[in-house]
């Protein structure tokens, strides 16, 4: 998935995508079946299924990108404040709905980072507007896929030919998540230089693979 993208020309970018894709499927009729086996081999699957069937990345123009951001943003630093505010509202709190043992995890005493280091808006991008479903905070599923599947786009000949009339961008985003759960790490008062990091989870999810990646 490319996370930006910005047009040297006036063309449209999903037309300029096609037209440069016909000529190959008729030059490598295999390469959709390929594609798909790149896919499974990087582990870019939910269960059984691959994450991404279709031969064209999803384009968001720069524009598109700065309103997705300071949307989500807004919507994290909220999460954020309402996390703060349960802790000192009772009846607030209790529309969580912990158990009792998480309850007592939620209250040990510690610094003061964030509640949610990594959190996942998901929404629907329409010309006109942009329309959420679900605000994921508990470190959800999603940049691991979302790096590796760009890698994989970039690295096809399709790709390159399409880099010499757009520019395109994507971003480091193991990286950077790295980068975060560090940060908080020692906002909440960790003082290791060599912070031991685990994934916990049931083996049964479908975003096991993920945490391969």
């Amino acid at each position: 998935m490319m996370a930006s993208l910005t047009p040297e020309s006036g063309q449209d970018p999903i037309e300029s995508w096609n037209a440069l894709l016909r000529p190959l499927l008729k030059e490598a009729p295999d390469f959709p079946k390929n594609f798909l086996q790149d896919l499974q081999d990087a582990r870019l699957t939910f269960g059984n299924r691959v994450h991404c069937p279709f031969l064209r990345p999803f384009f968001i123009s720069t524009q598109d990108e700065i309103r997705v951001r300071d949307a989500t943003e807004t919507l994290a630093r909220l999460g954020e404040r309402m996390a703060t505010a349960a802790m000192e509202d009772n009846s607030l709190f209790a529309q969580f709905h912990l158990r009792p043992e998480e309850e007592k995890l939620v209250r040990l005493p510690a610094g003061k980072g964030p509640a949610s280091t990594a959190s996942r808006v998901d929404a629907f991008l329409l010309p006109e507007s942009l329309k959420f479903t679900e605000y994921n905070g508990e470190s959800p599923a999603g940049s691991g896929y979302t790096e590796t599947l760009s890698a994989i786009f970039r690295e096809l000949p399709v790709m390159k030919e399409f880099a010499e009339y757009f520019e395109i961008h994507s971003y480091p985003l193991s990286a950077l998540l790295l980068d975060a759960l560090i940060g908080t790490y020692r906002d909440w008062g960790g003082t290791s230089q060599h912070p031991q990091m685990l994934i916990v989870d049931w083996k049964e999810v479908p975003t096991w693979s993920e945490f391969e990646i």
